[in-house]
C-alpha cells in the first residue's frame, strides 16, 4: 500500500486531482503502520491539496483521521478543532450522505464525548449507521478503524450491546482482510475492554464486594477453605461465609456451580 501511493507520487504532477489520493493512502499506510506522527504529517499535506484542488471528499477523510490521530496521542483540544474541520467541510459541500461522512460523524462524536454531551454523541454514533453499512472491505483500513472509533464510544456510553456489534463487524471485515497492521492489535484490545466491562457491570449488578472478588479465583483452586484462608490471612469461618455469600447472589448451591458462573461472568478469571 506504501509502496504503490508512493509510486503513483513520485508520477503525478503536483496540480494532479490524484494526489490527493495518493497522499490518503500514503498516510493511511503510516497509520496501519502504527505511526501515527508520520501519517498526520502526510495527512495533513493531503487535506491541504485536497482542499487547493475541491477534493471535498479526500479532504473531509483526511483531517478525521487527523482527529482520531490526536485524541489517541493526548491532544484533545486539536482533535476537537479537528473534528469541526471535518464536520464544515461535509456540511459546506454536501457530504452528508457519503458513506464516508461517518468517520467526520464519529469524530464530531469524540468531541461530543469529550464535553459531556450524552445524548447529542449518541445521536452522532446512530447517524453513522446508514454509511457504515457501505463502509466495506473494499476499504478495510477506513472500513475497520471508523467502526473501531465508534466502539470506543460506545464503550464510553457504557453500551456494551452497541460494542459488542460494532466489534462482530469488525471481526467479519478482518476475515475478508486480515492484513491490517495495527488495526488487528486494536481490535483485540477492543474485545479485551468488552470483556472486562462486561464482568465490571455484571460484578456490580450482582453487588459482589471487593472481599468476594478477591476469593472468587481462589475457589477455582484445588485449595480448601482452610488453605484459602491461610493465603488470605483470614479465618476460615470467614471464607465459609464469603464463599456462601457469592453461591447466594450467582443463585448457585456449591463451589463448583460458583466457579462455572465466575467463568461466565468473565471467561478470564475462573480457570479449570
Amino acid at each position: 500500500m506504501a509502496a504503490d501511493a508512493d509510486s503513483a507520487l513520485l508520477t503525478l504532477r503536483r496540480k494532479s486531482v490524484w494526489r490527493p489520493t495518493a497522499l490518503l493512502v500514503r498516510g493511511s499506510a503510516a497509520l496501519l503502520a502504527g505511526s501515527d506522527e508520520e501519517a498526520d504529517v502526510v495527512l495533513r499535506d493531503a487535506a491541504r491539496e485536497a482542499a487547493a484542488l475541491g477534493c471535498n471528499e479526500t479532504q473531509m477523510i483526511a483531517i478525521s483521521q487527523r482527529s482520531f490521530i490526536a485524541r489517541r496521542r493526548g491532544e484533545p483540544t486539536l482533535a476537537d478543532e479537528l473534528s469541526a474541520d471535518a464536520r464544515a467541510v461535509s456540511v459546506e459541500n454536501d457530504l452528508e450522505n457519503y458513506s464516508t461522512f461517518a468517520a467526520a460523524l464519529t469524530a464530531s462524536a469524540q468531541t461530543a464525548l469529550r464535553h459531556g454531551k450524552w445524548a447529542e454523541a449518541r445521536d452522532l454514533l446512530r447517524a453513522t449507521e446508514p454509511g457504515r453499512a457501505f463502509l466495506t472491505e473494499a476499504t478495510p483500513w477506513l472500513a475497520v478503524g471508523v467502526r473501531l472509533e465508534i466502539a470506543r464510544c460506545y464503550l464510553t456510553l457504557r453500551d456494551l450491546d452497541a460494542a459488542r456489534a460494532l466489534a462482530a463487524e469488525i471481526e467479519l471485515l478482518l476475515a475478508l482482510r486480515p492484513d491490517l497492521g495495527v488495526l488487528g492489535e486494536r481490535t483485540r484490545d477492543l474485545q479485551r475492554d468488552i470483556t472486562t466491562l462486561t464482568a465490571v457491570e455484571e460484578n456490580a449488578r450482582l453487588g459482589l464486594t471487593p472481599a468476594e472478588l478477591r476469593l472468587i479465583p481462589l475457589l477455582a483452586t484445588h485449595l480448601s477453605f482452610g488453605e484459602i484462608a491461610e493465603q488470605l490471612s483470614i479465618s476460615r469461618n470467614t471464607v465459609k461465609t464469603q464463599a456462601i455469600s457469592i453461591y447466594r447472589k450467582f443463585g448457585v448451591s456449591g463451589r463448583s456451580d460458583a466457579i462455572a458462573a465466575a467463568a461466565r461472568l468473565d471467561p478470564t478469571r475462573a480457570a479449570a
